[in-house]
């Protein structure tokens, strides 16, 4: 059965023993920000952020979206998306063009640094991940996601949320994935390869005329 991990890093005892009494939501928390700060920290290198990450991917699926499929898609305020936006800006990751049919629309595209640093970004996350699930079998995984779906469940009944659609699905798709950001790794793979073939295209275009 395959393991996930291959070092003998971990937590430790003191750091087990601080955790394992904990209530399962704050558990779940306590994990999640030690994650991410891990996250941060080795991302920061890069000049991306908190929160860019999911912007950088979703241009990269499709480049050149406009803020307001952006801010939807991402699930945030279109106020948090400018600021967001404007820093990546100046950090040279993203541009924003004015739509050629409506000059009031924005459409935001990743730069070719942007494609670069993406690469970088893959690569840390997906380490991070495998450092996060060493030592796991893919059945192990299996059960977590479940277990997880089903607190996800519970939190969104417990609270009335209806669901769009759109969120219904993406659990949906959850659940018939086992390897959700695997498969996400390479959507944007293949978005990379189609906007590359695409650039190719046109430069061939450029040369017939």
């Amino acid at each position: 059965m395959r393991r996930h991990g291959h070092s003998g890093r971990g937590q430790g005892h003191g750091g087990h023993r601080r955790i394992r009494d904990k209530p399962i939501m704050a558990m779940m928390y306590h994990i999640s920000r030690h994650h991410f700060n891990h996250i941060h920290a080795e991302l920061s290198e890069y000049d991306v952020y908190p929160g860019q990450p999911p912007l950088m991917f979703a241009l990269a699926r499709q480049n050149g979206q406009s803020q307001k499929e952006l801010a939807e898609q991402l699930e945030i305020t279109p106020a948090t998306l400018t600021v967001m936006i404007k820093r990546m800006e100046k950090n040279g990751l993203l541009r924003r063009e004015a739509d050629v049919e409506d000059q009031r629309i924005s459409r935001i595209y990743l730069t070719d640094k942007g494609l670069e640093i993406l690469e970088d970004v893959r690569e840390t996350l997906e380490r991070l991940e495998q450092q996060a699930i060493e030592g796991f079998t893919d059945e192990d995984i299996h059960i977590l996601r479940q277990l997880l779906l089903r607190i996800n469940r519970n939190i969104s009944r417990s609270r009335g949320t209806s669901r769009s659609e759109a969120e219904a699905g993406a659990e949906e798709n959850m659940e018939a994935s086992a390897e959700a950001n695997t498969e996400a790794s390479e959507d944007s793979n293949e978005a990379d390869e189609d906007m590359k073939d695409e650039a190719s295209n046109n430069d061939d275009e450029v040369q017939d005329d």
